[in-house]
């Protein structure tokens, strides 16, 4: 059990202190001042080309990409794939010596950031040998996009209600970019992974009188794709009327994150309805909790999934990683001010279970911690505690920083059990439950 605490304990740093400093599939290798007494022969530099291949977009539309300030970089494959030199495209000179033996020749577009507006990552390698005395032509150099293009669209029934504060945040890994309204520009996100990266999708603002925050996750994207994220207006009020104003109006939003070439739609049929969204009477009450008895009053608390239903089980992807959490938030939300916010968990998984109970306690009230240690670590892990608590009226119960910690144990079904106190002493419970399978 120590040895289990103490790799979470590992994992939780590492989610406060993710830090990454790669480059893309080739690794530097270790520095060696061994002297290499290995013969020479020549790479002829003239003979290499770049070329890039556009693999997201129609011929018609792309336009030409420049390649004379790409990278050119040469790895010794039989020293660890050590760095051995780098140019400028367009300052290669004609021929340069290299010892014999087996190489790689890549190129860049520029050294890629976690995410940037207007600048896709292309990047492109051809594995070559030099032999003694020999000048050894290369291949060309086909390049194809390996950052994630992302563009963000509005169905035109939610584009006439989109207010001037309406920004939609995308996330990839550690790349982070705002698309404000009216942003037409491609952002690129460094993919971590070839196959296997989660996109984050949060969408807030004001639509016709009506503030919105709305997360969805979106996995299995791979380097390379073009996805377009898009919101849908799916029905507005009874009557399909938008005057009146926002106080009428019943605002449901589908995300989509489709594949351009593809045009694969992920997720497409999830319903996802803000906190405020008005009573409809064709409703049972309650729809996030339709087996809870605790049913709060109109001014009692709430509890509400973000973009999912709390009655449903939340399957977290199997490539969910510290690089790539997988986004669940629990909206809360009392009138009269929280008093307490009790949290409680239980796991099908007794590994986990067992870990947490020595770590955390498998109970606490996030508003009165116990003492200045649990504090810390259940901030720490993204929590809100103590005046992040007490007397708000709404809050965000997000468990992100868990998401990737869960999956270290194996398969299970771990539950977080919520009970929110306000300040008249009424109370609400509901169960978020998150399930992992085995490796």
């Amino acid at each position: 059990m120590k040895k289990l605490t103490y790799i979470t304990l590992i994992l939780i740093a590492s989610v406060l202190t993710l830090a990454s400093c790669s480059r893309e599939h080739i690794s530097f290798g270790d520095k060696d001042d061994t002297e290499d007494t290995r013969p020479e022969g020549q790479l002829n530099l003239a003979s290499l080309k770049v070329a890039v291949e556009e693999n997201v977009q129609p011929s018609s539309t792309r336009a030409s990409v420049d390649t004379k300030d790409f990278i050119i970089r040469i790895y010794d494959k039989n020293n660890n794939d050590k760095l051995t030199k780098e140019w400028k495209y367009s300052e290669m000179p004609e021929i340069f010596s290299l010892k014999v033996g087996n190489y790689v020749a890549a190129a860049y577009s520029h050294d890629v950031l976690p995410a940037e507006f207007k600048r896709p990552f292309y990047y492109g390698t051809q594995e070559f040998a030099i032999t003694a005395n020999t000048i050894t032509d290369i291949e060309t150099l086909k390049c194809v996009l390996r950052s994630i293009m992302v563009t963000v669209e509005y169905d035109e029934q939610l584009q006439a209600l989109l207010g001037d504060d309406v920004n939609a945040n995308i996330k990839v890994g550690e790349g982070s970019l705002d698309f404000a309204k009216g942003t037409t520009d491609a952002g690129y996100y460094k993919a971590t992974s070839e196959n296997s990266n989660v996109l984050t999708a949060k969408l807030t603002g004001t639509i016709e009188g009506t503030s919105v925050n709305i997360s969805e996750g979106f996995h299995n994207i791979k380097a390379g794709e073009h996805r377009i994220v898009k919101y849908t207006l799916k029905s507005i009020d009874e009557s399909g009327n938008t005057e009146g104003g926002g106080a009428n109006i019943t605002i449901n939003i589908d995300v989509t994150c489709t594949i351009v070439d593809e045009n694969i739609t992920i997720d497409p049929d999830e319903d996802i309805i803000p906190d405020d969204e008005p009573e409809d009477p064709n409703k049972p009450d309650t729809p996030d909790q339709p087996e809870n008895p605790d049913v709060p009053s109109t001014d009692g608390p709430t509890i509400v999934g973000d973009g999912f239903q709390l009655s449903e089980i939340i399957t977290i992807p199997e490539e969910t990683t510290m690089e790539n959490p997988y986004p669940v938030v629990v909206k809360i939300a009392a009138p009269k001010g929280i008093a307490n916010l009790k949290v409680s968990i239980s796991s099908t998984n007794k590994d986990f279970e067992g870990v947490i109970e020595e770590m955390l306690g498998l109970s606490f009230d996030l508003a009165y911690p116990e003492n200045d240690d649990l504090a810390a670590k259940i901030s720490g892990l993204g929590l809100p505690i103590k005046d992040e608590v007490i007397g708000k009226t709404t809050i965000d119960f997000t468990i992100t920083n868990f998401t990737p910690l869960l999956g270290a144990y194996g398969a299970g079904v771990h539950s977080f059990n919520i009970e929110v106190i306000d300040s008249e002493l009424n109370s609400v419970k509901a169960a978020l439950q998150l399930k992992t399978l085995a490796e």
